[in-house]
């Protein structure tokens, strides 16, 4: 039985684990051949443990040449997912421009290094797609810096689409997901959170990874949506 993904080339940037993860375990069930690409060498290895179908690769998506080099030895692609965020909070007002920038450089130069290298390799109909968050459309305490590089990628890809079409350029919005690299974020902290959501959020609850995942493949596989930013996030855009 053909899957919807069948003979596709999906490319997952930051992969190793979390959301990441997820969509790469995702598009290898609907068919795809996958190539997570990452920084985390433990990570990766415990992927090809798990998924041996998966291809994985070291890969640090802010560095250009080695995301250049990433994309020059391969003919052809399909999809690529950008899982390239950050986890910080800080406060504007009470941080050092230093000390802000890797909220800013992460998200953005992977985008932007994705978008420069992939989109020359891939196929028609494919796509690109970002990872934005819910602090670009939620005004929380301490994430003005995130959520302004939030806005920044789904800017990018609303441009992108018209540039570059016929790529395909979209943005996904997670809302809070429960993985373990938010928990860590969280701390001593994670049960207070996930009380107020479920008093408080629509859904009631952190999303699960693979909620998350669902969404960016439909994002890959739905050939008429570009230049949009998907949200994600049981509703707590709302509150």
């Amino acid at each position: 039985m053909m899957k919807s993904l069948d003979q596709q080339h999906v490319v997952v940037i930051g992969g190793s684990s979390g959301i990441g993860r997820a969509t790469a375990a995702a598009a290898l069930e609907r068919g795809a051949s996958v190539t997570v690409a990452a920084r985390g060498e433990e990570r990766l290895e415990a992927i090809k443990q798990e998924l041996p179908a998966i291809q994985t690769e070291v890969l640090q998506g802010t560095d250009e040449a080695a995301v250049k080099a990433f994309f020059d030895k391969r003919d052809a692609v399909d999809h690529v997912y950008v899982s390239v965020g950050s986890g910080y909070q800080v406060h504007a007002l009470g941080e050092t421009l230093e000390s802000m920038m890797p909220m800013v450089d992460d998200r953005i130069k992977a985008a932007i290094l994705a978008a420069k290298y992939a989109a020359p390799k891939i196929r028609e109909g494919g796509s690109v797609t970002f990872t934005s968050g819910i602090s670009a459309h939620k005004t929380i305490p301490g994430e003005g810096i995130g959520g302004m590089s939030c806005s920044a990628v789904e800017t990018l890809a609303r441009s992108l689409a018209l540039e570059m079409k016929p790529v395909r350029f979209n943005a996904i919005v997670p809302g809070a997901t429960d993985t373990p690299f938010l928990n860590g974020l969280l701390g001593d902290h994670a049960g207070a959170v996930k009380e107020f959501f479920s008093d408080n959020v629509p859904a009631g609850r952190f999303a699960d990874p693979e909620e998350i995942a669902h969404a960016v493949l439909f994002l890959m596989e739905n050939r008429f949506v570009t230049g949009t930013a998907l949200v994600v996030s049981g509703g707590h855009h709302l509150i």
